[in-house]
């Protein structure tokens, strides 16, 4: 049918769902996708036309297939996370870690030596000595190895795969919250889908 002078279709019941995951799935330039509600296939299916080298955009809220439950892991491959390494620390907390293995190993050898000295030289001052320096030097160790794990090396930052926009989910004990509900789906600047229909497993 012809509506101010564009061609449309109206679709009512099953159907419709098999014919937009088509038109997706078959994108050559561009897919922008506002829709409610979620499923892992289906943004499995997005990555998969972003990774072919269609431009995605995306609307959304955190609410997971329609349910209760909410989608940060659905959404969670969408999102990069990039490591980077301070070079500073990275060579302290290596030097940390050098002293305080020596400082323990030192301190289980001089306690040993100590036990020894007990039978050997019988000198009750050594032997008190020694054990205060195995205690002095297995302090220090622990002390280098809190510092050892408390030292921050790596920083982290996160960028989109591709645009995604996520709105929260409103709180259903109030009121007035607003909630994304309109489903739309533009497939290469020249086809588009409006209606109830969500972007969930169950389109089909």
């Amino acid at each position: 049918m012809w509506f101010n002078q564009a061609k449309c279709d109206i679709y009512m019941g099953t159907g419709a769902g098999s014919k937009l995951l088509h038109e997706i799935s078959n994108a050559q330039h561009s897919v922008r996708i506002s829709s409610p509600y979620l499923s892992p296939k289906l943004v499995q299916e997005l990555i998969w036309l972003h990774q072919r080298g269609v431009k995605v955009s995306l609307i959304t809220s955190d609410t997971l297939d329609g349910g209760d439950r909410r989608q940060e892991r659905s959404l969670k491959p969408l999102v990069i996370q990039h490591r980077h390494e301070n070079e500073s620390a990275s060579k302290l907390r290596h030097r940390l870690f050098l002293w305080k293995t020596i400082c323990f190993y030192a301190a289980i050898l001089v306690l040993a030596f100590s036990i020894v000295g007990v039978f050997l030289f019988q000198n009750v001052t050594l032997v008190l000595g020694l054990w205060i320096s195995s205690l002095l030097l297995w302090l220090v160790s622990r002390g280098l190895n809190a510092k050892y794990r408390k030292l921050r090396v790596y920083s982290y930052s996160y960028s989109p795969l591709f645009p995604f926009k996520v709105y929260i989910a409103p709180d259903t004990r109030r009121i007035n919250d607003m909630f994304i509900h309109g489903k739309i789906y533009i497939i290469d600047g020249h086809t588009a889908y409006l209606g109830s229909l969500n972007w969930i497993s169950r389109v089909n």
